[in-house]
């Protein structure tokens, strides 16, 4: 779980051990979607008495993210 260590997560955060960095790996994401997926992660995790990130803590943000991209069914931004 070393590898979540990074700004958008204390360094002291509690990680379940059953938590595959693996499995998650498997989703194709930006960076900037994967600072977003761990930054609501860890306000998810942090609004909880338990706060141990868990495997479906990041999946379902990272469903959401992937779910809200511009990319899909045409999306755009812009002024026009």
């Amino acid at each position: 779980t070393t590898l979540f260590r990074s700004n958008a997560l204390a360094f002291d955060a509690d990680f379940d051990e059953n938590l595959s960095v693996e499995e998650l790996a498997k989703f194709e994401l930006s960076g900037a979607q994967i600072m977003l997926v761990l930054k609501n992660t860890a306000l998810k995790v942090a609004a909880r008495e338990e706060a141990i990130f868990k495997f479906d803590d990041f999946y379902s943000e990272i469903i959401r993210e992937l779910n809200s991209e511009f990319d899909n069914d045409g999306k755009k931004v812009g002024l026009i």
